[in-house]
């Protein structure tokens, strides 16, 4: 198949004019079928995977800055200035299922990917920063637990005398 002519989709939209009804109804069943449906969710997979490596390609590559991990689907954007959920509000709008995820990746994309505060972090460095006071759990190295479960950062890496390790050490407060 060759490219077509405008007398070619002149002829395809007259033809759409005067079956637009059948045409949809077609659509719509096959959608309707399981075929369609793993064909419509392969389709928009492959969407999101495209827009979510053209975002990474554009702020810093397909690698944590952290930890270097390179899995795709373990990286996500981190907004530095830790003002992500107010930055994704002011460009999507408050309801939740549209500032998350692929969307905010297709809104940047739309945007022309503009100079923000963003970096490609995998999931296990961002969540760490969050629990962790800002600060990556592998830029610490150790970290002190509260009985509730919550986490502190010490200041510094320190040396387990115990085990011989250094800069791996969990101490559980009373």
């Amino acid at each position: 198949m060759g490219t077509r002519t405008e007398q070619d989709n002149a002829r395809r939209r007259e033809h759409y004019k005067k079956h637009r009804k059948a045409i949809l109804a077609t659509n719509y069943a096959w959608r309707k079928t399981d075929k369609g449906r793993a064909w419509k969710h392969r389709a928009h997979l492959s969407m999101v995977v495209r827009v979510r490596q053209e975002t990474f390609a554009h702020y810093g590559g397909a690698v944590c800055a952290c930890c270097g991990e390179t899995e795709i689907l373990f990286l996500t954007l981190d907004h530095v200035n830790d003002d992500g959920a107010r930055h994704r509000k002011e460009l999507l709008g408050p309801k939740r299922g549209k500032t998350a995820g692929w969307k905010f990746y297709l809104k940047l994309r739309q945007l022309g990917y503009p100079p923000l505060a963003l970096r490609v972090l995998c999931y296990n460095c961002n969540s760490g920063r969050y629990r962790n006071g800002g600060i990556c759990p592998h830029k610490v190295g150790a970290c002190i637990t509260s009985p509730n479960g919550g986490l502190k950062a010490l200041s510094a890496p320190t040396p387990n005398h115990n085990t011989g390790n250094a800069g791996l050490v969990t101490v559980q407060l009373p």
